[in-house]
């Protein structure tokens, strides 16, 4: 199973995103945009994976911190574009947090770097110089998902949420 963890995204911020999108199109960026009902914010990604129980048992173990998430600019790595959100410390140690708890536990995830964005197009071309404005918007941290990624028959990837811890 190819697991992650992460938060999804309110009804009003998936619109937000999808707005986002649009302007992108309207300003010539090309490339495969991400579909409204998989925008997310990959917390922790952990891969190939065979026991979401345990995975989620060590989640259980992390209270959900209350957690403002604001839209605040547009980023890429290469060809990948994300809408990033404000710096948020308590959502950062929120994340070291699982992190512990998972190497506890022997979970895998990617070590790399945590950085709050929601990936929002990839394989990208963006013509030169093209500016696009972040729509203001923000949503209240309620929950985190155990999500599993497959691709369907179809060829596109979409996810299943597995369980969801909810903030208390």
């Amino acid at each position: 199973m190819r697991l992650f963890v992460s938060i999804p995204m309110t009804h009003s911020m998936k619109h937000s995103l999808t707005e986002l999108q649009k302007e992108m199109v309207r300003k010539d960026f090309r490339g495969n945009f991400t579909r409204k009902e998989n925008l997310h914010m990959t917390v922790v990604f952990i891969g190939e994976y065979e026991d979401p129980d345990s995975v989620l048992r060590a989640m259980e173990r992390v209270p959900v911190p209350c957690v403002t998430l604001e839209l605040e600019k547009l980023g890429h790595f290469g060809q990948l574009y994300w809408a990033g959100t404000r710096e948020n410390p308590k959502l950062e140690e929120y994340v070291q947090a699982l992190r512990k708890e998972f190497r506890k536990d022997g979970i895998p995830f990617d070590p790399h770097p945590f950085l709050a964005h929601i990936t929002v197009a990839r394989r990208v071309a963006a013509p030169k110089g093209a500016a696009v404005a972040v729509p203001r918007d923000h949503m209240e941290l309620s929950h985190v998902c155990l999500m599993e990624s497959k691709r369907g028959e179809d060829g596109n990837v979409f996810y299943r949420e597995i369980g969801r811890v909810t903030r208390k």
